[in-house]
């Protein structure tokens, strides 16, 4: 079974249960195992040798802890206390604890974040018990005059630039000048519908 990074509201990922067999958490969206969530962070602590870190992210929903060990660490540097995040990553549970193992972090602004929280409410409307109809106006009014750029438009760059031949993840940022996270979770998406594949860190359309 193919499981799909999702955009998550911190609340659905604290409130999941999870799956010790196949290591994946239990969600009103089905069986997750990667996530991309916003937030801001409460919190930051490294330790004294470097080789330990966690923020805490909060998005209004609930809270969760990003944790990074050695080599990975260096992905917190930049990152303080107050900032407002987008973290891509697995998830994984320890000592009866839920937290986000990143691969990407990247600082975004809050015109960036709002778009994004309007994505996870547009999600979430065909599960009315979650979610009340005023929050998706209210934020919806918010960000009227803001352009979301949707995912199949993201994927038909990287395909229109994948035409010309094959190019590494880097390129095809610097050759759409999409997000990098966007670029990311579009690649995989593409490569799970078989429309490209990815061979020593280049990309081509089947």
């Amino acid at each position: 079974m193919i499981m799909v990074c999702r955009k998550l509201r911190i609340m659905d990922i604290v409130n999941g249960e999870w799956d010790e067999e196949d290591q994946s958490l239990k969600t009103i969206f089905g069986k997750i195992d990667e996530i991309r969530a916003f937030g801001t962070v409460m919190d930051k602590f490294v330790s004294e040798d470097g080789k330990y870190s966690f923020i805490i992210l909060d998005d209004g929903t609930e809270t969760i802890r990003v944790k990074t060990w050695r080599d990975d660490v260096r992905r917190m540097e930049g990152i303080e206390k107050g900032d407002i995040v987008d973290v891509i990553g697995r998830l994984k549970y320890y000592n009866e604890e839920i937290y986000i193992s990143p691969r990407i972090i990247k600082k975004i602004s809050y015109n960036f974040w709002l778009l994004r929280h309007l994505e996870i409410i547009e999600s979430l409307k065909n599960l009315p018990e979650h979610i009340e109809k005023e929050e998706i106006k209210e934020i919806t009014e918010e960000v009227e005059e803001l352009e979301i750029l949707d995912t199949d438009i993201t994927a038909k760059k990287i395909l229109d630039v994948l035409k010309s031949g094959e190019m590494s993840r880097d390129e095809i940022i610097e050759k759409t000048s999409l997000d990098e996270i966007d670029v990311e979770l579009s690649l995989r998406e593409l490569i799970d519908e078989k429309k490209i594949e990815e061979k020593n860190g280049k990309f081509r359309v089947l």
